[in-house]
C-alpha cells in the first residue's frame, strides 16, 4: 500500500475541526533588540531576518514555532532546544495534546501568508498584530479521537518531512559545490607573474557600449522567440527578470558579456549569446576572440571589484569598465593563451552548471524538489472549511 493510498485509507470519514491558533497554543513575542546578537553565542536567536543569528543567553528551552511579525512577515521557523527570540518574533509555545506541532509548522507554512494577504488585500502587509495572529484557523482531523488524529498528523507529516529532507540534503549539497566551484575558480585564475599580463578591457574588447531606448518593435514580456520577434531584448536586471522582451532586429551581432551599470545590481555580469538588444543601464562587452574568450572573461569578472556611485546611486560607467584590469595569461603567446582560457573555461563550465543552471544541476532538481513538496503539501492539507469556526 502506498503512503498516500494508507493516509486516504486513514482519513476516510473522519470530521475535521477548525480551531483558532490562538486556543492551541501560546504565543508571546520575544523582549530582546535585535543587536542583542553576538557572533558566536551559545544559543540560536531568532530575529525577523531569514537567516538565525546567535545569543550567550536563553530565554526558551522547549519546542516552538516562532514567526516573523515584522520584515519577511510570516516568515515561520520550527526549533526544538534553547533559545532566544526578538521582540518583534512571535513565539508559540505550551501546544495543546492533539497538536502534531510540526503538523502545524506545515499548515502554516502552507497558508498563513494568504490569510495575511485576505486580512489587509495586499501582499504587502509590514507587520502582524496579535489578533490576527490568533485568529488563524487550524485544522484538527477526527477530533473526537485524539489518537487517530496524532496518527494521521504524524502520518502527514512523515510523509512532508521526506520532501523538506530531500531539499536541505540538495541544498547543503550545491553549498559545498559552490564552495569547490569558488576554490577552483580562485585557483586557476591566479597566476604566477610570469604567466600573466594584465590588461585594461577597453584594449581586449572589440566592444564595450551602453544600451539605449527600448527598439520600436519590441514585444515586452515576451518569454520566447518568434518568426516575427526572434532577438532578445535584455534590461538592467539579473536571471529571467533581465528577459525585457523580443524584437525583430538586434544591436549586438556576436556573444557578449553583460553587466549591470546602475542599481542595487550594480556590476551584475553574464554571458549573453549572439544576436541580442541591451538597452538603457545595461552595458555590452564584445571580447576580442583574437585575444580572449568570452566565457574567460566573464570568470575573471567574478573577481574584479566593479563599481562606482554617482549622487549615492551605485553606478558605473563605459569609460569606468574600459579602465578595469583583469589578467590574461601567457598573453605574448596567443595560441598557448587562448588554449589556457579554453582548459579554465572548460573546468569552470562543469561546475557552473552544477551549481548555477537553472535549467541543470542541482538548482534546478532543487526547484523541481520545492515544487513537487508545495503540491504534496497543498493536497494533504486540503481539507474542507466549514461555515463556522469552533474554538
Amino acid at each position: 500500500m502506498s503512503e498516500l493510498s494508507y493516509l486516504e485509507k486513514l482519513m476516510y470519514g473522519v470530521e475535521v475541526e477548525w480551531k483558532t491558533l490562538g486556543s492551541v497554543c501560546k504565543i508571546e513575542t520575544g523582549k530582546l533588540n535585535a543587536n542583542a546578537a553576538v557572533d558566536d553565542g551559545e544559543f540560536m536567536f531568532f530575529t525577523t531576518a531569514k537567516e538565525t543569528s546567535r545569543i550567550d543567553k536563553y530565554r526558551w528551552n522547549t519546542e516552538a514555532l516562532l514567526i516573523a511579525g515584522n520584515a519577511n512577515v510570516g516568515d515561520i521557523k520550527h526549533y526544538i532546544g534553547k533559545f532566544e527570540a526578538y521582540q518583534r518574533t512571535y513565539v508559540l509555545t505550551n501546544f495543546a495534546d492533539n497538536v502534531n506541532v510540526r503538523f502545524l509548522y506545515f499548515v502554516l507554512s502552507q497558508s498563513f501568508k494568504k490569510y495575511l494577504e485576505e486580512k489587509t488585500n495586499s501582499a504587502a502587509m509590514t507587520y502582524i498584530v496579535l489578533s490576527t495572529l490568533e485568529n488563524f484557523q487550524i485544522p484538527i482531523p477526527c477530533p473526537d479521537d485524539p489518537e487517530k488524529s496524532l496518527t494521521i498528523q504524524s502520518e502527514i507529516v512523515r510523509i512532508l518531512d521526506k520532501f523538506t529532507d530531500l531539499i536541505t540534503e540538495l541544498t547543503n549539497e550545491l553549498t559545498a559545490r559552490k564552495k569547490q566551484f569558488y576554490y577552483y575558480r580562485d585557483r586557476m585564475l591566479s597566476f604566477a607573474e610570469e604567466e600573466v599580463e594584465f590588461k585594461a578591457l577597453g584594449d581586449i574588447c572589440t566592444l564595450i557600449s551602453a544600451g539605449g531606448d527600448v527598439p520600436e518593435n519590441c514585444v515586452k514580456g515576451q518569454t520566447r522567440p518568434t518568426n516575427e520577434h526572434p532577438y532578445p531584448v535584455y534590461a538592467n536586471a539579473t536571471d529571467e527578470k533581465a528577459l525585457y522582451g523580443y524584437t525583430d532586429s538586434y544591436k549586438i551581432d556576436s556573444d557578449a558579456v553583460t553587466i549591470s551599470a546602475r542599481g542595487a545590481k550594480v556590476g551584475y555580469h553574464t554571458v549573453r549569446e549572439a544576436k541580442f538588444t541591451p538597452i538603457i543601464r545595461l552595458i555590452a562587452l564584445v571580447a576580442n576572440k583574437n585575444l580572449v574568450r568570452t566565457r574567460y572573461l566573464n570568470y575573471v569578472l567574478d573577481m574584479t571589484p566593479i563599481g562606482g556611485t554617482d549622487g549615492g546611486i551605485p553606478q558605473i560607467t563605459v569609460p569606468m569598465i574600459k579602465k578595469i584590469i583583469v589578467p590574461v595569461p601567457f598573453a605574448s603567446d596567443i595560441n598557448r593563451s587562448l588554449a589556457e582560457q579554453d582548459r579554465i573555461i572548460e573546468i569552470l563550465d562543469r561546475f557552473e552548471v552544477l551549481t548555477r543552471s537553472v535549467t541543470g544541476g542541482l538548482p534546478r532538481e532543487i526547484e523541481l524538489r520545492r515544487k513537487q513538496y508545495e503540491y504534496y503539501r497543498n493536497l494533504l492539507l486540503n481539507f474542507p472549511k466549514p461555515d463556522a469556526t469552533s474554538n
